[in-house]
């Protein structure tokens, strides 16, 4: 299943007021007494395929916090970022069906690199569509990570959330890090160098990580996925030839989504739809003198 932004009628978010218990389940941090540091909500949906072209169509054209070139790599990569401001999440959330429970996590402040989402096992040899073009995986589990802490804002008095993000294929028969072990989260694995950003974000909006197929990310950057299999940065294989094959997954695919039949090309996907929200005050701490 691809999506995009494109399709037979401009899909439409009516962001209008959404049930009084939602929005205040939203505007509340996901643990007492945590209102500075980074949070992240993850919403687990199963089909719906329009509203999610309505969320690339609605929110993809609004700037994020993110470099220009970056946001491309990411949704060259399959992983659309989108920023959305915090009183549309309730209404966004109300017209979705999830297939589980929200899942809240609460990071603070995070200084150590810590893994925010574990995506699904990819086999040795499998390829995936990056940004780069199509690399064969070393196999692993695909996952997010991250770290961030309160800094001063544009206005220097008030505050702001630096959050950064790193996009790993970690090597799962790694050994779990101990409380003292000096190794980072990074060194398990292989970090896609166009995929780790830092963002500084504003209280008032938060980051939704949504994953869609490698067609609509081509679309999205007017460019062609066809090109030579890559290990790393090497070619590893000649350009494509012959009848065209079939798209491999991209990474945000294979990270954050999962046919309900894999047996049934047509078969409904479940995707992770990934929040980020900064829980920051209005004012900078050490203004207050705490």
């Amino acid at each position: 299943m691809l999506v995009g932004c494109a399709g037979p009628a401009e899909p439409e978010i009516q962001v209008q007021a959404a049930s009084a218990d939602r929005f205040d389940d939203l505007a509340r941090p996901a643990v007492r007494g945590g209102t500075n540091g980074l949070e992240l909500r993850t919403w687990s949906i199963e089909g719906q395929a329009d509203l999610v072209r309505a969320l690339v169509h609605v929110y993809g054209r609004v700037p994020t916090p993110m470099p220009d070139s970056v946001r491309e790599a990411w949704i060259d990569s399959g992983l659309w970022v989108l920023r959305v401001p915090i009183e549309d999440l309730a209404v966004i959330r109300e017209r979705m069906e999830l297939i589980g429970p929200e899942q809240r996590d609460w990071f603070g402040q995070v200084p150590m690199w810590s893994e925010a989402v574990r995506g699904r096992r990819v086999r040795p040899g499998g390829v995936l569509s990056l940004a780069d073009g199509p690399m064969r995986s070393s196999g692993g589990v695909l996952r997010l990570l991250t770290r961030g802490w309160t800094v001063p804002g544009v206005r220097g008095w008030d505050a702001a959330l630096h959050v950064e993000l790193a996009v790993q294929l970690a090597d799962d028969q790694a050994p779990l890090l101990g409380l003292g072990g000096a190794q980072s989260e990074l060194e398990t694995g292989l970090v896609f160098p166009r995929l780790r950003t830092a963002v500084e974000m504003q209280r008032d909006a938060a980051l939704l990580i949504v994953p869609i197929g490698g067609e609509a990310s081509d679309a999205a950057a007017g460019r062609s996925s066809e090109g030579s299999v890559s290990e790393g940065n090497a070619a590893v294989g000649p350009a494509f030839v012959g009848p065209p094959a079939p798209m491999p997954p991209t990474l945000g695919e294979a990270m954050l989504t999962a046919a309900v039949d894999p047996s049934d090309p047509a078969s409904a996907r479940r995707r992770a739809i990934v929040v980020i929200v900064p829980r920051v005050p209005a004012v900078f701490p050490a203004v207050l003198g705490n």
